[in-house]
């Protein structure tokens, strides 16, 4: 039980990073877009600075480990990323904002990775791994509820010009959360060499090619209908559709854990993965197929159910494929994966969506990718740990 609740406090870390520090943004943008006169493709690019910066943050994450371990590494993130959200709120020119984006991009990747770490060691094997790491990674929903919560009833009192506010709201519910997962670190840290890790991907290349393979795609289709969703369900002019699939996508994400963690810890790897990614792709098509309330709904529950346990399966394949040191290197190679395909997913959906095509529509290209990644990554057995 003690470890439930260390887990638990460290999911605070990627409810900053990921629920505010990356998708709060979603929300906002409807209004950036129209009071700062940008097209769906700038739009995008403001999320593939966010991208840009968390590959940084992955890359640099296990020479961080290895320096300084993974504790002091995840907390320092921490620091870096809760005034970095509330940035805009003192420059919010285009250059300003693709940096404060890049910046909280960075310090999330960071966060990501070394909290990720931290709840890997944490885990054990079986159901048991499985419920510890999905708890983890479902702390990004916390940031989802909170950000649903608090920001579309802003935007509905301030209107457009409301975003500024936004953000800092958002940097002020970061705080409380980051100094209580600050504290569940201390709690988890492994003691650690202080000594630099190479980031050696060609091995994990090598072990895991079919499951990093799809999930860069899954990356890619999965940060474009994040970016754009809210957009598009909102716009009729209708907050409280918003708000409410905001809030269902993000609780959906904190139930995964308990629903999925007994199916997915008796499944291979491979067949795990693709079934939550497959769930996930199902949740991204039912907007396009009807703007009814319950497919919304129904959306939000598939998609939010699936999302971040795909983090959780693909750490598990680490526990099981790679040993501890290994490992490191391991979870950037995935987060690396990942990242690339988020470059590439925001500003592809705006372009199709500037181009004629209903932004609804342009999301069927992240339901093709993330069904796609469903596929190739099934393919992938767990290897012998090394």
């Amino acid at each position: 039980m003690r470890v439930i609740w260390i887990a638990l406090g460290l999911a605070l870390g990627p409810a900053v990073a990921m629920g505010l520090g990356r998708f709060a943004y979603s929300i906002l943008l409807p209004a950036m877009r129209t009071d700062l006169g940008w097209s769906y493709a700038q739009a995008g690019w403001m999320n593939t600075a966010n991208a840009g910066g968390y590959l940084v943050g992955a890359l640099l994450a296990p020479l961080l480990v290895g320096r300084f371990g993974a504790g002091r590494a995840f907390r320092g993130g921490l620091v870096v990323l809760v005034p970095v959200l509330a940035g805009p709120v003192c420059f919010h020119g285009d250059t300003a904002l693709l940096l404060w984006r890049g910046l909280a991009g960075m310090a999330g990747g960071v966060v990501y990775v070394t909290g990720g770490l931290l709840a890997i060691g944490l885990a054990g094997g079986g159901t048991a791994g499985v419920r510890v790491v999905g708890l983890f990674y479902s702390g990004s929903g916390i940031g989802l509820v909170v950000a649903g919560a608090a920001l579309p009833p802003i935007l509905a009192v301030q209107g457009d010009g409301g975003w500024l506010t936004g953000w800092l709201v958002v940097g002020l519910l970061a705080l409380p959360c980051a100094a209580l997962a600050a504290i569940a670190a201390f709690r988890a840290e492994r003691p650690m060499a202080t000594r630099a890790l190479p980031l050696r991907i060609g091995p994990a290349l090598v072990r895991s090619p079919w499951m990093i393979a799809g999930y860069m795609l899954f990356g890619m289709g999965s940060i474009g209908y994040m970016t754009f969703i809210y957009a598009a369900i909102t716009a009729g002019g209708d907050w409280t559709r918003g708000m409410t699939f905001w809030v269902l996508l993000g609780s959906a994400s904190v139930a995964a854990p308990w629903v999925w963690s007994g199916l997915l810890g008796r499944m291979r790897s491979g067949r795990a993965f693709a079934l939550v990614l497959a769930v996930a792709g199902a949740g991204t098509i039912l907007p396009w197929m009807s703007d009814g309330l319950f497919a919304i709904v129904l959306s939000a529950l598939c998609f939010g159910g699936s999302f971040f346990m795909s983090v959780s399966v693909t750490s598990l394949h680490i526990k099981r494929a790679y040993s501890p040191e290994t490992g490191v290197a391991a979870v950037s190679a995935f987060t690396l994966a990942f990242g690339i395909g988020q470059l590439i997913g925001p500003p592809l959906n705006g372009a199709l969506a500037d181009h004629g095509v209903a932004l609804a529509a342009s999301l069927l290209v992240s339901t093709a990718l993330i069904l796609l990644g469903a596929m190739i990554g099934g393919a992938q057995r767990d290897p012998q740990t090394e």
